[in-house]
């Protein structure tokens, strides 16, 4: 065999190769895209079951979540409860739409604002505290915190005011 025919076959070998690595590693970013897709939204919903089933198993905080609902005062200590459920909620929600915005994740980005959205339907008494945690959510998650401001600047949810705090 002649040597030009050998370099010419290797070198069919060796494009063959590189097309077939090319297309194996865009089918392994795919599959990672898929997966990194698939974990954003499972955490989001992971995040907000446990919020829910925090709430649930707490007859107590219920009945403080229920007392705010109905538009009756809350002592100081309810407050302090209240704000901080609500500050989890708000924490983990950003931060999962952050991951998800950071991983380029092409899942549907605003299940996290649609998930505090249907809180304050469900609960209009807990609405107010938005106002309380926005800065510093601001801070973590800033895309989060404008459609969150947005949602509140559409509706008519309560705000609260120094008054009621006391």
């Amino acid at each position: 065999m002649n040597w030009d025919v050998t370099g010419v076959i290797a070198e069919i070998v060796g494009a063959a190769t590189i097309v077939i690595t090319l297309i194996y590693l865009a089918i392994q970013m795919r599959l990672a895209r898929e997966a990194t897709q698939a974990q954003s939204s499972y955490a989001t919903i992971e995040v907000y079951g446990n919020w829910r089933t925090h709430l649930i198993e707490n007859e107590r905080l219920a009945g403080i979540v229920a007392k705010a609902n109905r538009g009756e005062p809350l002592s100081p200590e309810e407050h302090i409860q209240v704000s901080e459920l609500m500050d989890d909620l708000f924490i983990a929600l950003s931060i999962s739409q952050a991951s998800g915005n950071k991983s380029k994740a092409l899942y549907d980005r605003s299940a996290e604002v649609e998930y505090a959205k249907r809180t304050f339907r469900k609960n209009p008494g807990l609405a107010p505290y938005w106002e309380k945690t926005r800065d510093y959510i601001h801070i973590m998650g800033p895309e989060f915190a404008k459609e969150i401001d947005l949602a509140m600047s559409e509706s008519t949810y309560p705000l609260i005011t120094e008054s009621q705090e006391t």
